[in-house]
């Protein structure tokens, strides 16, 4: 018979074991060890002390079958988190103030190198946000972004 974990239960497993994914080969080890170093830690809510309590008991194939859950587990966490995202972007749609400033400076024809020394950011946190403004103004390119920004007046 397979393991019923609760949702929590499951979550919990998840967020213990982000570091090291599970390999069916050995997840019953890894499960085992997961026991065995949370039965040391005094402080356990209910929901862990259950948890450690079905996989004390659990065959090892219920633990390579529970590898399965886990995974199915993630697939729904990640479907969740997708739509939860969709939902922000549809009204996620006016530039932040730093959106404004970056702006700025890539319609003054600055690279992301440059806009970063100038606002005292990375490179990279620029990227970003040239993201984020080309998915807010449906923009397929800096350039697009430039062109957009300058002829709906958001910039002069």
């Amino acid at each position: 018979a397979k393991l019923d974990l609760s949702e929590d239960e499951l979550g919990l497993l998840v967020s213990v074991l982000q570091t090291q994914p599970l390999r069916k080969p050995w997840a019953a080890l890894q499960l085992d060890q997961y026991v065995w170093r949370s039965a040391e830690h005094t402080k356990t809510n209910d929901t862990s002390q259950q948890l450690i309590r079905k996989l004390k008991q659990a065959s090892a194939l219920q633990l390579l079958q529970l590898v399965d859950q886990i995974e199915q587990f993630k697939v729904r966490q990640s479907k969740l988190k997708w739509k939860k995202a969709d939902l922000i972007s549809k009204d996620d749609t006016e530039l932040s103030a730093r959106e404004l400033e970056i702006l700025q400076l890539l319609v003054q024809g600055l690279s992301n190198f440059e806009i970063g020394e100038r606002l005292f950011i990375s490179k990279d946190t620029v990227r970003t946000h040239i993201h984020h403004m080309m998915r807010k103004l449906a923009a397929a390119d800096r350039t697009d972004i430039a062109v957009k920004a300058l002829r709906d007046g958001i910039v002069s």
